[in-house]
């Protein structure tokens, strides 16, 4: 009854909070930063680790001075700790979600 009812709304609330969180980051994508620039620089990123290129270093650290203001410094964070790794099939995955949640599509 009663803590089954606390419990849902427990997780709605959390579902809102990420909602929330969600729009809260893509309001922080700093004005400067040109939408079609930043998908293009994201989808050479993406190319150069699919195909393990070390140009995919280059690619990161533009990525990176680019979206320097954003609240992205956590996502930006772990995909470079696996490009300095050289793993670059580990720094894929979340270079998609990123460019998901920013609203890039990947070309294939």
């Amino acid at each position: 009854g009663t803590i089954t009812n606390y419990r849902w709304e427990i997780d709605n609330s959390d579902e809102e909070k990420k909602d929330w969180e969600k729009q809260s980051q893509l309001n922080r994508i700093p004005m400067a930063m040109d939408h079609g620039e930043l998908s293009r620089l994201i989808n050479e990123l993406a190319r150069s680790l699919a195909k393990s290129e070390t140009s995919a270093l280059n690619y990161f650290d533009i990525l990176k001075k680019m979206m320097i203001n954003s609240s992205f410094k956590d996502p930006l964070n772990g995909i470079e700790t696996h490009i300095k790794a050289f793993d670059f099939d580990a720094a894929a995955p979340l270079l998609h979600d990123l460019a998901k949640t920013l609203g890039v599509n990947l070309q294939k």
